[in-house]
């Protein structure tokens, strides 16, 4: 199952010093609302989730403690949300919504960043401040890809009548899950774009539906051995045995794991299936330019290496056969 660590920033009333609009409203109540509806949207899609922070507000636990939780557990993702402030007296002009992550961080936090972004700064419908990077414990600490959320500044008059609707909290919060599971392919049963495609088709009267692989339930571990290239020929429609034949020996096939490879000449069936999938020269063999095109086509570091103990490619690509989806 996809796990996905995420907090709301600070402490509740009495547990932090400061972080409150003008008016005295405190941040974390915001963030709270924020983390709720992007938790049960998760958990409605089969996704476990773990909060690091105090659900109660009333302990701000310790930005370390909370990275420790979620690396213990070993979270695929992390996402702590925030709302931000320039001051303590209002503003009267829009300030807008940003996303962190860490300079030099989990090479994929970029990609969760752009996941996410542009879907909640549509849901607050405020001013766009891009993606940034900056010095930050939560996401510099934790080992997973991680990002921070800032949606909306809470002393801009602007920005605090978007933060002051508990709908586009709601909504905020549902658009940062509907991110998570686009960046870890968990198939999103009611986002916005299948609500559209739903109400087309009751409209037109098609029956037609989009077809999908069956779902497996490979343990993300990012190491690909037999079960995953069984799971990979049910989904390229290749004869289902769990090797890979005929293989050069390479740095890459060397570098799957049991018996999944069959040293040889000749090329294999799925590899020339996942050739043509992710638009790789298809000659049946698996090597360092097959690599490099599967990453590109999963989102991943491209450097045609398949690295151990786990690979972040290999977790993808897992991800995305549990799913059905690859």
């Amino acid at each position: 199952m996809v796990k996905v660590a995420m907090c709301a920033g600070h402490g509740g009333s009495g547990s932090t010093p400061g972080k409150r609009s003008p008016a005295g409203e405190y941040e974390w109540n915001f963030n709270d609302a924020v983390v709720r509806a992007a938790i049960a949207k998760l958990k409605a899609n089969g996704v476990e989730v773990l909060r690091t922070d105090d659900a109660s507000g009333k302990t701000d636990i310790g930005l370390t403690a909370r990275t420790n939780k979620a690396n213990a557990w070993g979270a695929d993702a992390y996402v702590s949300c925030h709302h931000n402030a320039l001051g303590t007296s209002w503003l009267n002009y829009e300030i807008g919504i940003e996303t962190f992550t860490q300079n030099g961080s989990h090479p994929q936090a970029e990609i969760l960043a752009r996941c996410i972004h542009p879907k909640y700064v549509k849901a607050m419908g405020l001013k766009d401040r891009g993606m940034k990077k900056s010095n930050l414990a939560i996401t510099r600490q934790t080992k997973m890809p991680a990002v921070l959320t800032e949606g909306g500044f809470m002393d801009s008059r602007i920005d605090i009548k978007s933060m002051r609707d508990n709908a586009k909290l709601k909504a905020q919060g549902e658009a940062i899950a509907d991110g998570i599971m686009e960046f870890l392919n968990v198939k999103n049963t009611n986002s916005a774009s299948e609500k559209v495609s739903k109400q087309k088709e009751t409209q037109t009267g098609s029956s037609t539906t989009k077809k999908t692989n069956p779902k497996v339930n490979l343990s993300v571990d990012g190491k690909w051995g037999n079960g995953t290239t069984r799971a990979l020929q049910q989904a390229l429609k290749t004869p289902v045995d769990g090797i890979i034949s005929k293989q050069p020996r390479n740095s890459v096939t060397q570098s799957l794991y049991g018996n999944t490879v069959q040293f040889g000449n000749g090329g294999s069936n799925v590899i020339v299936a996942l050739q043509r999938k992710v638009g790789s020269s298809a000659d049946g063999k698996l090597g360092p330019g097959t690599v490099r095109a599967l990453q590109k086509y999963l989102g991943t570091p491209q450097d045609g290496v398949i690295s151990r103990p786990s690979s972040a490619m290999v977790k993808a690509l897992q991800r995305r056969l549990n799913a059905g989806a690859f």
